[in-house]
């Protein structure tokens, strides 16, 4: 079962950054600098954090993966900002 997953990542060297920048939109669509919102399966989260464990450094970056809910139910009114409104976040593009 596919899930809604937020994924933060803070990398401390730009070139890991980028590499793990271009990782995440195999997995995902961007919503903010490095916050990306996925559709996981629990197989496809195994492959994302073992392609990033061979990129990050492990005591300067830290990649990590919060699952929202299944797929299927809607992420309106579960996400809440503050300031610029978050305009990039179009679920309907969001289904692989």
């Amino acid at each position: 079962m596919r899930h809604w997953v937020l994924a933060a990542y803070d990398i401390g060297n730009e070139k890991r950054w980028r590499k793990i920048h271009t990782l995440m939109h195999d997995y995902g669509q961007p919503v903010q600098y490095s916050v990306f919102v996925c559709q996981l399966t629990p197989t496809d989260e195994v492959k994302l954090l073992a392609r990033a464990r061979e990129i990050i450094h492990p005591e300067e970056d830290q990649l990590i993966l919060v699952r929202l809910q299944p797929i299927g139910r809607s992420l309106n009114n579960r996400i809440r900002s503050v300031g610029r409104p978050l305009t990039s976040l179009d679920i309907k593009k969001l289904q692989f």
